[in-house]
């Protein structure tokens, strides 16, 4: 039996191209999600405010290295206050990105609810 006649040549359709299905599937999950827009403005609002929290660990590390170590003036106080600042600051980060995500991750669940739904 020839191979050509084991071949199938009504299916030989091509798929269509990544770009246009992740094109057409954030299109859709965008609808979905429209009723929750104020939702998803606040949640990426808070994740760039996260995301500056976790900026000032390093810009205080640096102010700490350039004004006290460096010149080799110890102020224990003002040390201190760097330090600790930098720390809530990162742990305020962090707590911020848990809570956007989780909401964010809930405001997913919700729109792919929806879209299952209408289908």
């Amino acid at each position: 039996m020839p191979l050509d006649s084991l071949a199938t040549q009504g299916f030989a359709s091509t798929p269509p191209p990544r770009r246009a299905l992740l094109g057409d599937a954030a299109s859709l999950l965008l609808r979905a999600a429209a009723s929750e827009r104020r939702h998803v403005l606040i949640g990426v609002a808070w994740l760039v405010v996260a995301a500056l929290l976790e900026a000032t660990g390093p810009l205080a590390g640096k102010y700490l290295i350039d004004n006290y170590l460096l010149p080799r003036n110890a102020q224990i106080p003002a040390i201190a206050a760097l330090l600790i600042g930098a720390l809530l600051a990162g742990m305020a980060a962090g707590w911020l990105r848990y809570l956007q995500l989780s909401r964010l991750a809930g405001l997913a669940r919700r729109s792919v609810r929806r879209i299952r739904e209408r289908v």
